[in-house]
């Protein structure tokens, strides 16, 4: 009873201690007071006294710092000084003197943060490294030259911390808005014959020369259809289309022997294909009378290495109502793939790279008169997803580029592909950002197959060896460009 606060006992000498008389509560309020004021000193990165004033500013106003975790952040400032209840709000950039143990939780929920002292082995460089996070250490005066509530942006791999102007602020804000919500159940069905929600992936594991298209979807009355197309060898393709009632919604999706999870997304099958070699697809009677005697199954899981971006986001309305044949959102990401296919009880471990993009809306694919879908990773920080387009006549450009942890849209998408007669052997894109950077792109084949989408009803169409109204031309391409080489998919249709 004799302290108004339990810290108080710091503010005591050891004779006051001792002695158990404590001190009056104005000399302990003098003391705190002065504590205060002493902890609110700037601390010297440097202590030179022959050295002149040094600065953290370079031309443009960004202040400058050590880069300890790659990547770019931006978000809303969070100023904490010493003494104040360490809290963050998802998505903000912390500021802080020191980023010591205590602010360690808050970094895995922060877009970005800024020490005024550290360095690469410091324990806060240590956490967002390992998070993900980036940041910048050793700016000198951030928490006075940054306030809360300012919009910042951090560029973790260059050492720069800057606070934005609107206009600079507005490019960053159209960024995020491509970025779309993660996806954690699939919507309830739509009363109408065109409705459908579908989920599709690819995977490429260069290593063990696997190859794996897969989807599943749903349409009204639960009627759920999934597609597996599966090749290690260039002459055979391992196949199955399952029509069955859906199960597992909102939050999965199984189809027959195809099983989808959303979160964490995981991809699993096991039952049989049927094997076909030599050319493929042949007409719809042989496919799916192919018996289906290979014993298959997949466990696979996807880690994003990109945001998950909906192509049609922020599209004009005249484009987007152009597209809305074609579904009216199309969501699409990269990443890697991890886990098993056994094949006749022979299991081979798959360390692949790939896509997945999950679509719904109403879907009429007679809409559709072409497109072309150019998705990669390029290493572990750069993703590319280009499509061009022709629904109905009109021909639409777009996708996104992931680089340094933000979206910037595709605006124009040039294609120019290297044949040997109906068969693609390469490619060459130019890309035109938002920005109005030109990115150009160089893709080798390694491997293709194609896969049944839409069967013709009409007679002539099978008498003439054309039984299918459209097919998938599924290239997995090994990519070069922006000074990175990956691998990925070209995506091309054929009616």
């Amino acid at each position: 009873g004799r302290l108004s606060r339990a810290d108080d006992v710091f503010f005591l000498t050891l004779s006051e201690l001792r002695s158990g008389a404590g001190a009056p509560a104005a000399e302990i309020k003098r003391r705190r007071r002065r504590f205060e004021r002493a902890g609110a000193s700037p601390v010297p990165r440097e202590v030179d006294l022959d050295a002149p004033h040094a600065t953290s500013t370079r031309a443009g106003g960004a202040l400058t710092g050590i880069a300890v975790s790659a990547g770019v952040g931006v978000g809303r400032a969070r100023v904490l000084r010493a003494g104040e209840a360490p809290a963050i709000a998802a998505g903000e950039i912390l500021v802080a003197p020191v980023l010591d143990a205590a602010y360690g939780p808050l970094l895995a929920s922060a877009a970005g943060a800024v020490a005024e002292i550290g360095g690469l082995l410091s324990h806060g460089a240590v956490v967002a490294r390992e998070l993900g996070v980036p940041c910048v250490v050793d700016v000198h005066g951030a928490t006075q030259r940054i306030r809360s509530g300012d919009i910042v942006r951090v560029d973790g791999g260059a050492g720069l911390v800057s606070v934005l102007d609107p206009e600079a602020h507005a490019a960053d804000r159209a960024a995020r808005a491509l970025v779309a919500s993660p996806l954690q159940l699939f919507h309830p069905p739509e009363n109408h014959r065109l409705a459908r929600e579908s989920v599709y992936f690819n995977v490429q594991d260069p290593r063990s020369g696997l190859a794996l298209v897969a989807s599943a979807g749903v349409r009204r009355g639960v009627r759920g259809e999934s597609l597996v197309a599966l090749s290690r060898r260039t002459d055979e393709v391992l196949f199955a289309v399952d029509l069955a009632p859906a199960r597992g919604l909102p939050e999965a999706l199984g189809v027959g022997p195809l099983h989808v999870d959303l979160d964490p997304l995981r991809l699993r099958f096991d039952g049989r294909l049927a094997a076909h070699r030599g050319a493929f697809p042949p007409g719809p009677l042989p496919t799916l009378l192919t018996p289906r005697d290979v014993e298959v199954a997949i466990d696979l899981r996807f880690e994003s290495t990109s945001a998950a971006i909906d192509f049609c986001q922020g599209l004009p309305d005249d484009v987007r109502l152009a597209l809305s044949a074609l579904g009216a959102h199309h969501i699409e990401q990269s990443g890697t793939w991890k886990g098993t296919v056994t094949i006749d009880g022979r299991a081979l471990p798959v360390a692949g790279t790939g896509s997945r993009d999950h679509t719904w809306g109403r879907r009429e694919w007679s809409a559709a008169d072409w497109w072309r879908l150019f998705t990669m990773r390029l290493g572990d920080d750069v993703v590319v997803h280009a499509l061009v387009v022709s629904a109905r006549g009109r021909v639409v450009e777009g996708g996104f580029l992931w680089r340094d942890r933000r979206a910037e849209r595709i605006l124009r998408v040039q294609f120019a592909p290297r044949r040997e007669g109906d068969v693609l052997r390469g490619l060459d894109l130019e890309l035109t950002t938002e920005s109005g950077e030109a990115v150009r792109i160089h893709g080798e084949v390694e491997r293709s197959f194609t896969v049944p989408v839409d069967p013709d009803r009409r007679l002539h169409r099978h008498l003439s060896g054309r039984p299918w109204r459209l097919r998938l031309d599924e290239n997995f391409t090994r990519y070069e460009g922006l000074g990175r080489r990956g691998h990925g998919m070209a995506e091309i249709t054929r009616r």
